[in-house]
Parts: structure tokens; sequence; C-alpha cells
């Protein structure tokens, strides 16, 4: 399990081992790798978030080597599904993605799309970038962009 903290106050973000593997299943080594991504589903604490699941690309998902467009179809199903199981303790939290670098670093276009999803729903939304050698983590909270650092 990774353990990420935001240094502007009291907040941890905790990726547990199977969506972690999950996604690192996807990273972009070869040249013709295209992008991968999904959602993230977890749980909301008061000083935490817990991610718990995670989908990966759908056949609707459109997806070259740098870029990657979810479509709801495949991945909201999966999201309320967890939702029932779990008799609502557990719901989409954020957003993941691949990108073909060591260090990933958010483009305009991911921003872009973070910024207009924390809006329309009205909340914070964690996002993920996984890279080649390590992880972009960060909470889009409206306008405002806060990455996490990795403990430890």
């Amino acid at each position: 399990m990774d353990i990420y903290e935001l240094r502007s106050r009291r907040f941890s973000i905790f990726i547990e081992g199977p969506p972690q593997q999950n996604m690192a299943t996807h990273r972009q080594i070869a040249d013709g790798d295209s992008e991968a991504g999904g959602v993230l589903i977890g749980e909301t604490r008061p000083e935490c978030l817990v991610v718990t699941d995670v989908t990966t690309p759908q056949l609707g998902d459109t997806r070259g080597r740098l870029f990657f467009n979810r479509r709801a179809e495949g991945h909201q199903e999966q999201v309320v599904e967890r939702w029932k199981e779990s008799q609502g303790r557990l719901d989409y939290i954020g957003e993941w993605h691949t990108h073909p670098e060591k260090r990933p670093q958010p483009s305009l276009v991911d921003r872009v799309g973070w910024i207009w999803r924390s809006v329309q729903s009205g909340k914070p939304l964690l996002v993920l970038i996984v890279g080649q050698e390590n992880c972009f983590v960060a909470i889009q909270d409206g306008l405002k962009l806060e990455q996490a650092h990795l403990c430890g």
C-alpha cells in the first residue's frame, strides 16, 4: 500500500495493493504502448481517501500513445456495483490514467478535464497519473490543484 500526504493540511491518500497493481500493469514502457485509464473507487473519510478499486480501459474508450478518452459505459456500472455491494460506503473518488514518461506531469488537457469534473460534481477529485517510474497524485478542488507527496 502506498500512502501520500498533502502538505497544506493533515490529509492522507491510501492506495491499496490490488488497485495499485492493476494500474501498474498498464504502465507505458514499450514505444507502442497506448495510454490507459479509468476511475478510482474508494472511501472518503474526514482526513483521508482510501482507493480500494479501479476500473481499467473499457471497449468504448479511445486510446493512443498520447491520449486516453474515457467513456462512462462500463466504468459507471462498476462504480454502481461497488456502491451497492458496500451499502454506499464505496463510490467514485477520482480519475487515473497513464503517461509515457518517467515522472509524469499533467497536461493542459488533463487539467481542464479535472477542473470540469470537480466543478460539475461539486467536490474534490483525486487524480492520479501512472508514469514509467513513479506517479503524480493530487487533489483537484475546483480550480485548485494540490499535489500529494509519497510518504516514507
